[in-house]
């Protein structure tokens, strides 16, 4: 098995190389252009800053997809756990002795989301 090293130049190349089959692949799991672009730059971002301790031992292309496949389906579950929140916090009912303004939920909200990116991160 042969070791790719990942150079700014073969870096460069791999991205110009690449990056629209992989955006398009992006689009067609985000559904969202801009979104799509930010995914496979992030990837290829992890792939640069990575580069010295990657041991790709198969396809490159392979890897590639792999990764911002990855890196799109992380975002996705990342969404659909936020508008859970916002559903849920959306859908409380709350007496009218203890109701809280809209602010109040979406920083309950938010604050909710920022624990399950630490707890994510550990």
């Amino acid at each position: 098995m042969s070791r790719l090293l990942i150079n700014k130049t073969n870096f460069e190349q791999l991205l110009k190389k690449h990056y629209n089959s992989l955006y398009y692949y992006a689009y067609s799991i985000v559904n969202n252009d801009e979104l799509a672009k930010d995914l496979v730059n992030d990837s290829f971002e992890e792939i640069c800053n990575r580069r010295k301790k990657l041991d790709i031992s198969y396809s490159l292309k392979s890897f590639l997809y792999r990764v911002v496949k990855n890196r799109c389906l992380n975002h996705l579950k990342k969404q659909e756990v936020e508008q859970k929140y916002i559903n849920r916090a959306i859908h409380t009912s709350v007496e009218d002795d203890e109701y809280q303004d809209y602010d109040s939920i979406m920083a309950e909200v938010m604050k909710a989301i920022e624990q399950l990116s630490l707890q994510k991160l550990s």
